[in-house]
């Protein structure tokens, strides 16, 4: 059964394969905005092909909307700062940090994670996981989970994806309105190690360097053999070196 959030058209799912696959069928089949959840998914995933541990309780989400290709690099920095200020509304007195380009940690845990993804025409479709009751651990990172939950919020996945939904809506038409310069300085300013030493991987190459800032497009700015190199894409790490 179809439902609303906000302007948003939403499908709730008591088990699916990928709210993202469902997301890209849907917005090609109603032609408008669209947002798809779950309380399983059965084939969920994270960046660069990796498995996203689906737990009962969490938050798995896509929403399909239209967007330029030429916006998606600051849209990424945009998904990370509405749901920063979406934990930021459950929890207090935490260490919350937005990691490049749009992973949130919390005490040094990961809570949260955004895939991207093209569907058809101009639609593109942003997958939002937030750990709300369970923590599952990926042992392909280097990074412990956290959840909602174990940091004394009493909140159930409905209420977080409503509030997203909120601030995303507020930050698109201050984008659309204002532009980036505000979201950017958000970003900045709740930075996971900025200014420190980080290990940027990509599919092909792994780069060494200063975290020096973003740009105006949202790519990473790395000082690395006295250049420095921008980066559009790739996962970064502590460099433990």
């Amino acid at each position: 059964m179809m439902k609303k959030i906000r302007n948003w058209l939403w499908q709730d799912f008591d088990i699916i394969t990928s709210t993202n696959d469902v997301a890209k069928l849907l917005a090609d089949e109603v032609k408008q905005n669209c947002i798809v959840s779950a309380v399983l998914q059965t084939n969920g995933r994270g960046r660069r092909g990796n498995n996203w541990i689906s737990q009962k309780g969490n938050l798995f989400a896509s929403i399909a909307f239209k967007a330029k290709t030429a916006d998606l690099s600051k849209l990424a920095i945009l998904s990370a700062v509405a749901v920063y200020k979406t934990i930021r509304h459950f929890v207090c007195n935490c260490d919350i940090k937005i990691k490049w380009p749009n992973d949130i940690l919390v005490n040094n845990a990961k809570i949260s994670g955004i895939l991207f993804e093209k569907a058809n025409d101009d639609f593109w479709v942003m997958g939002v996981g937030i750990n709300v009751i369970n923590s599952p651990q990926d042992n392909l990172t280097d990074y412990k989970t956290i959840s909602l939950n174990q940091l004394g919020a009493n909140t159930k996945r409905e209420e977080v994806l409503s509030l997203f939904v909120k601030v995303f809506d507020e930050l698109l038409e201050e984008y659309y309105k204002l532009g980036f310069d505000n979201i950017k300085q958000t970003w900045l300013d709740n930075a996971y190690n900025l200014g420190n030493c980080v290990t940027v991987k990509q599919e092909k190459n792994v780069l060494q360097g200063v975290f020096l800032t973003i740009d105006d497009n949202g790519a990473l700015l790395l000082k690395t053999d006295g250049k420095i190199k921008t980066i559009l894409a790739g996962d970064l790490f502590v460099d433990k070196g």
